[in-house]
């Protein structure tokens, strides 16, 4: 097993407590979860600790969606989240060059900050 970690910054136009509940909330989250060109599909949540989620996003054209799963880690409203994500082998969706992404357990952690112009 590697360890690898990313750090990425961004700064959204809202505050700390929007964007963590958009986590949470599934009409929310199929708004804006998908790369482009991918489409949520269908979203289960449950958003706790020890919860779980599954989202599916499907292309255009495809019948078929991929799905990525994990569970929640750790969650302290409005500041963090931390959740396993590995995508699930889906037959169908073998177009969207997954292959090299199935069986991978991955650890996310966003921390969220307020600054002035919003978190």
């Amino acid at each position: 097993m590697s360890n690898h970690r990313y750090e990425l910054e961004h700064i959204f136009s809202t505050p700390p407590e929007r964007l963590f509940d958009a986590f949470g909330e599934p009409d929310s989250l199929a708004k804006w979860w998908s790369p482009p060109g991918l489409e949520a599909v269908a979203v289960e949540i449950d958003f706790s600790v020890g919860g779980s989620y599954r989202i599916g996003m499907r292309a255009a054209g495809s019948t078929d969606p991929l799905f990525v799963t994990g569970s929640y880690l750790q969650l302290e409203r409005p500041t963090i989240l931390a959740f396993t994500h590995s995508f699930e082998p889906t037959p169908g969706a073998a177009g969207m060059k997954t292959s090299g992404l199935i069986g991978i357990n991955t650890r996310v952690t966003i921390s969220l900050q307020a600054v002035a112009s919003g978190t």
